[in-house]
């Protein structure tokens, strides 16, 4: 195979849009309805993971769910903006080069692998035609602008609860967030409260079991800091 000849990879990158408010400055953010977060510009996703790529929150949960999908350490995972969606993610090599999937903006089929094989799915276009796409960009992830991600590898380095408490507030911030009950960029600042006032009062555990899990909802559930 290819990734063999090419030898020990070094780290992955993944790719993420951006989102609707990638221009933006950050303080036209604190301003912003649900009903701008939920017009994604390439991707026609549901409100939840339309607001969740607004705020980079599904890159920071993609980080995490990579680390352990893979195997990887905290190190060897980093995430860039690529505005156009057609590089999704590159492995690097050791040796300096590094491989990309490129692919339109579809999901059926990476989704369509998880069940029939990767070569499984008959895709109605002929490929990527990249003459098409003369004006690829990638550009640095402002993390001022959009903290979730710096959080997302806060929350790989603490491990155990912390991932599930990271994905389970982020959950219930977002719906409140479209309900109108707290700003956007609340979302991710209550997170971080939050994650920081649980683990003031509760210890960690590095392999949760089911009931842990529970335990957590419920607690969160109680005891959730929305500010006032």
């Amino acid at each position: 195979m290819l990734s063999q000849n090419l030898g020990k990879y070094k780290s992955i990158t993944i790719t993420a849009t951006g989102g609707p408010f990638l221009y933006y400055k950050k303080k036209k953010l604190s301003s912003v309805t649900p009903q701008q977060a939920i017009k994604h510009p390439v991707w026609n996703m549901g409100s939840k993971i339309s607001i969740d790529s607004a705020t980079m929150m599904n890159k920071a949960l993609e980080i995490i769910e990579a680390k352990y999908l893979f195997n990887l350490k905290n190190s060897e995972i980093n995430a860039i903006i690529h505005p156009q969606a057609i590089v999704h993610a590159l492995i690097n090599y050791e040796n300096g080069i590094s491989t990309a999937l490129l692919n339109k903006p579809d999901m059926r089929v990476p989704i369509s692998s998880l069940f029939f094989g990767f070569n499984k799915y008959s895709n109605v276009y002929s490929g990527i035609e990249l003459t098409n796409y003369s004006n690829l960009e990638f550009i640095p992830i402002d993390k001022d602008k959009f903290p979730a991600i710096e959080l997302g590898y806060q929350v790989m380095k603490i491990g155990g609860l912390a991932p599930h408490i990271f994905n389970y507030l982020n959950e219930i911030l977002v719906n409140l967030f479209i309900k109108k009950r707290i700003k956007f960029l609340d979302i991710v600042k209550l997170n971080e409260v939050n994650m920081d006032k649980f683990f003031g009062k509760n210890s960690n555990i590095v392999n949760p079991k089911i009931i842990d899990i529970k335990n957590i909802n419920n607690w969160i559930d109680n005891n959730l800091y929305l500010g006032n």
